[in-house]
């Protein structure tokens, strides 16, 4: 995607997600393979994920057993700082309007698509740490148990079942 400044954003794609006008939005796709919707609500971004996403060949790689999934709320007021307000993200004045005449159609104002692909970057960072740390949470959970079994049962569990137990 080319920026309002003419400044591409590598590896990232934006795509204006079709369908009813009351269902319209925008999905940033990142080369992580998680994706931010604006505008869509969350079976509308289940939806996109299972029709859209899981055809295209290497997005997914070793996708979690469930999505891990964030909701909050946003405005555009071109009179407002753009910030995040608790649960609201406020789009609205941007430093520099955009020039370029070479972006895609767009659901929301063209202005605030660099406060937009910014939210979504950090959006989809911070959902992506939440995954991986509810993982490690289990792990560690199932390794807490591990000194005392190896105390109580060190001389039944033989070293295969060690090796497969610590990974």
């Amino acid at each position: 995607m080319t920026t309002p400044h003419g400044k591409n954003l590598p590896d990232d794609q934006s795509i204006r997600s079709g369908g009813p006008k009351d269902r319209e939005g925008e999905v940033f796709v990142f080369a992580n393979g998680s994706f931010v919707c604006w505008g869509l609500g969350e079976q509308d971004a289940r939806t996109f994920a299972s029709e859209v996403l899981r055809h295209v060949p290497g997005i997914e790689i070793s996708p979690l057993k469930e999505a891990e999934t964030e909701e909050l709320e946003f405005v555009t007021d071109p009179t407002e700082t753009t910030r995040l307000q608790g649960d609201l993200i406020i789009l609205g004045q941007t430093s520099t309007p955009p020039t370029s005449s070479d972006l895609p159609s767009m659901v929301f104002p063209s202005e605030t698509v660099l406060s937009r692909y910014a939210f979504s970057q950090a959006l989809s960072h911070s959902t992506a740490s939440s995954a991986l740390e509810v993982s490690l949470d289990e792990y560690l959970s199932l390794m807490a148990l591990l000194p005392h079994s190896l105390v109580k049962w060190s001389s039944s569990m033989n070293e295969v079942r060690m090796h497969t137990k610590l990974g």
